[in-house]
């Protein structure tokens, strides 16, 4: 008897012990909001993906799959979309995920001020409720960029009660229908997550997943290998070799669609001046650059679309480098000695540094400033500075992956763009059906950038993670958001 007692209780102890299994994330900066209308980070996603469903989402291929739309219809003209929802759903606060919460989230997406989906979505005419289940969606213009633009953000459902419950503040008590729920948070120190049992598509294994920021890359890689954390995201190349060579650690590296550029304010000086900007683009060395800042992990990169990416064009040229050519350029245009910010996340200082020594050799007098990521929005969105640099994680289309950085309408249009040539060359994209026509409208429009210096893109970013060995099941979704639901703690 007591020996049955014994066995029971040890595995009592063992379940217990796997079902207080917590994951813990590093992350390079503290997610600045988790209201997918509003977040614009790629930090944000490493949670908001955890918390809310999408419509639809991507599988390792970038092939578009259901997610809470089991299916979809597009009418011949390509207007009407018309997505059958998952039943059964419910979210986090027990309401009921049906049509109705669809339409009120598109809504809300497009009608709210300072809504950073707006512009992804501003192709909808009419979200209509024609069963329970049953949304259908109509365009103004075809818009072969739809369902993609669902797979993120702009295709996040939130819980209507919830959402009018906070008003402003549902970012600070998210709620969603997603694999884990929202616990409980401290800026800059911690964020905690919960397994959602009633998640319908399974419990995930995981039973909570807590967040902490590291800006330092240093203090990011000593907390992996110290075992204060069980991923980083991201690692940096320079420290590659050091946690593949410690015991109990891997990398996973695999392709990505994202970039990394200097965006310049063109509203005002210094980079008004088209001149001025091409002395920037002939004073890059993109080969220095990836071997440099990204210990070659990296690679060099001219224009929006990486090579595994619809509307990457391999003729396109920028501006060659030439230091000499650069500052020529400057001379010439009477701007020898031209002072500029230029400002960085935390984790851009390596990168923010390159830049400031290849600038000050062409002639410019660059400062550096740093700004952690809530500030730092705040002063890009309201176009208060000179220049940046720009980490963006991309999207598998094109449309979302070029428009919102250069159509004068676009929520991350941090250069300032307002160049009609630009904005009719991606709207006629936009509604383009032919992919051959569309992919060389979209190559236009990236060569008038580039071949303006209008911005200067320097790399393709790779997904680069340092995981404890005993993770297993993570998915290599180019897009770079691990999606926990499926991971398992061996």
């Amino acid at each position: 008897m007591i020996r049955r007692t014994l066995i029971a209780l040890a595995i009592g102890l063992l379940l217990a012990a796997g079902m207080a299994q917590t994951v813990r994330i590093g992350l390079h900066q503290d997610p600045p909001n988790l209201d997918p209308i509003l977040s614009q980070a790629f930090s944000d996603r490493s949670v908001t993906y955890q918390i809310y469903d999408r419509l639809v989402d991507l599988d390792e291929n970038l092939t578009i799959v259901p997610m809470l739309a089991t299916s979809w219809e597009v009418s011949d003209d390509g207007l009407v979309y018309t997505l059958q929802i998952r039943e059964g759903v419910t979210f986090h606060d027990g309401t009921p995920l049906d049509a109705e919460s669809v339409r009120y989230t598109l809504d809300r997406n497009l009608t709210r001020e300072g809504s950073a989906r707006r512009d992804e979505l501003s192709s909808i005419e009419n979200v209509a409720v024609t069963g329970p289940h049953t949304v259908e969606i109509t365009l103004r213009s075809p818009n072969a960029a739809f369902l993609a633009v669902l797979s993120g953000n702009a295709g996040a459902i939130v819980s209507p009660t919830a959402a009018e419950a906070a008003g402003a503040d549902f970012g600070n008590a998210p709620v969603g229908s997603g694999p884990f729920i929202f616990d409980s948070r401290e800026r800059q120190n911690h964020l905690t997550l919960r397994a959602n049992d009633d998640y319908w598509n399974g419990a995930p294994s995981i039973r909570q997943l807590v967040y902490r920021p590291f800006p330092d890359a240093d203090v990011r890689v000593a907390n992996l290998l110290s075992g204060g954390v069980d991923i980083i995201i991201p690692i940096e190349p320079k420290d590659i070799a050091s946690v593949d060579a410690a015991d109990g650690y891997d990398v996973i590296a695999y392709d990505s669609l994202g970039w990394r550029a200097l965006v310049m304010n063109l509203t005002r000086p210094p980079f008004d001046d088209p001149q001025v900007r091409l002395a920037v683009a002939q004073a890059i060395d993109r080969a220095a650059l990836a071997a440099v800042v990204y210990d070659n992990a990296v690679v060099p990169l001219i224009g929006p679309f990486p090579p595994n990416t619809p509307g990457y064009d391999p003729d396109l040229e920028a501006p060659a480098y030439d230091p000499e050519a650069a500052r020529a350029t400057l001379e010439a245009a009477g701007a020898l000695g031209t002072e500029f910010t230029l400002l960085i996340l935390p984790h851009e200082v390596l990168h923010g540094q390159f830049w400031q020594a290849i600038l000050t050799q062409a002639g410019f007098v660059v400062q550096i400033e740093q700004m952690e990521a809530g500030p730092y929005l705040e002063v890009v969105n309201n176009m208060r500075h000179d220049a940046t640099l720009v980490g963006w994680s991309g999207r598998i289309d094109p449309d979302p992956q070029f428009f919102p950085w250069v159509h004068s309408t676009g929520n991350l249009n941090w250069g300032g763009f307002d160049d009609p040539r630009i904005d009719d060359l991606l709207e006629s994209a936009r509604a383009e059906t032919d992919p051959v026509t569309r992919e060389g409208l979209y190559r236009d429009v990236a060569r008038l950038v580039v071949e303006e210096s209008m911005i200067v893109w320097g790399i393709q970013s790779q997904n680069i993670v340092g995981v404890a060995s005993n993770l297993e099941g993570i998915p290599l979704i180019p897009d770079g958001t691990v999606r926990w639901h499926g991971v398992t703690v061996r």
